[in-house]
């Protein structure tokens, strides 16, 4: 028998275990459970003890939830667990013992899962989320609380900074930029803080200056220089950051090199179905990274967040295919709510190509083509199919991509429409914990004659020993 098959059998006793690890020099790992369990000698850690002193329910619902494309990222949330006892078992280099915890803020924890150590190896333990100490509280009881967070409100909160005394940040292919005037008396003009792909075109005012003749480039320092001084604004296109001899083009690329630049570096990344077109992203003050891992990721028609195992995850929305996990009316624990979605659009309409720089007047001597696009916030395009007679539409909100090839941004619109050309359903119901579910699973509810197939996009696990 697996653990999976034990876990979905009535009977089945599911002991909770809290593994808080600091960074101590012995590596202190405090061990807690919800009902007493000892490592076999065999295990690693071997003869390990863990302090069963979790309290109330246990742990509280920890829940993720993929917001609407149209409206946001994503987000998680754990809650407070509540211990009997300051004092826990724990193991570290200079041996075991039981102590009174040290817990400072930003401690690691691990929430596991696991079967009677009699019947099922602690290496079969489910991991069923990764986080760290928030707050501590506690009462004259001798109890204390642990507030639990997953870490993305520390990611969100980090800053891409922007000296505009030194330079803008260009990213991928964009279009129109104003950049720095980084030395008045060389008309110094500086787009990015190193090294760029290339520097395609300059305007002034809209007119394009031939290069040479009006102005010198030096790409492998981000800058180019007027000859002479310009009649009106200046702007260019930029393909942008080239890091280690390798131009950052995709979404991929820039959101790796934004994490690297804010140091987010402790986590696992996985990129899940991320589109891989030519974006352009170009930032004059300074952003939180949260901010910027939003836009770009909606403009994919996608998602950030990170998942229950720590592993910072990049996805696109996903759309219901076919189904991994089957639950049927013998499975499910209550009764399915079904609810329609009030979105059914004919046509998604979405913008590419951004305008960096809006000029709604430029000189008489720039092209057409050129005074069009300065005016305009970018391209625009939009997916059409066949209404059907029976139903209303709505115009979609505008999907902002920073996709620079109209190709990319139609397959992102493309996704959602998908989605929001004919009626979804959102389905609730509660299933037994013998799977650990995870966001974008694909998944088939039947019960009496009714059969649906769907994507997950919110999860509450609710963890009370109960089947």
């Amino acid at each position: 028998m697996t653990l999976a098959e034990y876990f979905a059998t009535p009977d089945a006793r599911r002991i909770l275990l809290l593994e808080i690890q600091r960074t101590d020099a012995a590596a202190t790992c405090y061990r807690i459970s919800d009902e007493p369990y000892i490592t076999d000698p065999a295990d690693t850690p071997s003869s390990c003890a863990y302090s069963p002193i979790i309290g109330g329910s246990g742990l509280p619902e920890f829940r993720r939830v993929v917001n609407d494309v149209f409206d946001g990222g994503a987000s998680t949330g754990f809650g407070t667990v509540t211990l009997a006892s300051t004092s826990a078992a724990y193991t570290s280099s200079a041996g075991a013992g039981n102590a009174v915890m040290t817990l400072p803020r930003g401690t690691a924890v691990t929430l596991k899962v696991a079967a009677p150590r009699d019947q099922f190896a602690y290496s079969t333990a489910i991991t069923l989320a990764t986080g760290k100490i928030n707050r501590i509280g506690g009462s004259s009881d001798g109890d204390l609380s642990l507030e639990i967070i997953d870490g993305s409100a520390d990611i969100a909160a980090k800053q891409i900074a922007i000296d505009t005394a030194v330079a803008p940040l260009c990213f991928g292919y964009c279009r129109n930029v104003t950049p720095f005037l980084t030395d008045p008396a060389t008309l110094k003009y500086t787009v990015h803080d190193s090294a760029v792909n290339d520097i395609t075109a300059v305007y002034d005012d809209g007119v394009l200056l031939t290069l040479g003749t009006d102005y010198t480039k030096t790409v492998a320092s981000g800058y180019f220089n007027l000859v002479g001084s310009p009649a009106g604004t200046i702007t260019c296109d930029v393909q942008g950051a080239k890091v280690s001899g390798t131009w950052l083009q995709s979404t991929q690329q820039v959101i790796g090199h934004l994490l690297d630049r804010a140091g987010v570096t402790s986590y696992t990344r996985a990129y899940n179905s991320v589109p891989s077109g030519t974006i352009g992203l170009y930032l004059t003050a300074t952003e939180t990274l949260g901010s910027l891992l939003n836009k770009l990721m909606q403009g994919c028609a996608g998602y950030w967040l990170l998942d229950r195992t720590g592993v910072l995850t990049f996805a696109q929305y996903p759309l219901p295919s076919t189904a991994t996990v089957v639950y049927d009316e013998k499975s499910l624990l209550d009764r399915v709510q079904i609810d329609e979605s009030d979105r059914l659009y004919s046509a998604v309409k979405y913008q590419y190509r951004t305008n960096w720089t809006t000029q709604t007047q430029v000189r008489p001597a720039a092209t057409a083509a050129q005074a069009a696009f300065a005016a305009s916030a970018g391209l625009l395009g939009s997916t059409t199919l066949t209404p059907a007679a029976e139903y209303t539409y709505t115009d979609s909100p505008l999907l902002v991509t920073y996709f620079d090839g109209s190709a990319d941004a139609a397959a992102a619109a493309g996704s959602m429409q998908t989605l929001y050309g004919v009626p979804r359903k959102i389905i609730t119901s509660v299933v037994p914990y013998s799977d650990t579910l995870a966001l974008g699973d694909q998944v088939s509810l039947s019960w009496f004659g009714s059969s649906y197939s769907g994507a997950v996009v919110g999860l509450g696990d609710v963890f009370d020993g109960a089947y």
